[in-house]
């Protein structure tokens, strides 16, 4: 028997038939949901408008990766070698 005779032969059945077309109308609604979102103009707030920035506070005293006071520098020497003695000895990492 040929496909379209089995396909025919399957839409008799009320039960079959009324999953086809309960899919067919979901597909259908579907595309047309995708359809006319993608005609809508992008609500992108940044292509419209420009962002704007502050300026830095001017009481910051150390910036990371910058010139650091040295007890700074040693202190976070001593914590980091702390931590990563804790870690060996625990068998973890050290972050």
């Amino acid at each position: 028997m040929p496909k379209s005779l089995k396909l025919v032969k399957g839409l008799s059945n009320a039960r079959m038939r009324t999953f086809v077309i309960l899919f067919g109308i979901i597909i259908v609604v579907g595309i047309v949901i995708a359809v006319s979102r993608g005609k809508k103009e992008p609500a992108d707030e940044l292509s419209k408008t420009p962002s704007h920035t502050v300026g830095v506070p001017t009481n910051i005293r150390g910036i990371p990766g910058n010139a650091v006071p040295e007890q700074y520098r040693e202190l976070q020497e001593q914590e980091n070698e702390t931590k990563a003695q804790e870690a060996l000895k625990k068998k973890t990492a050290a972050i």
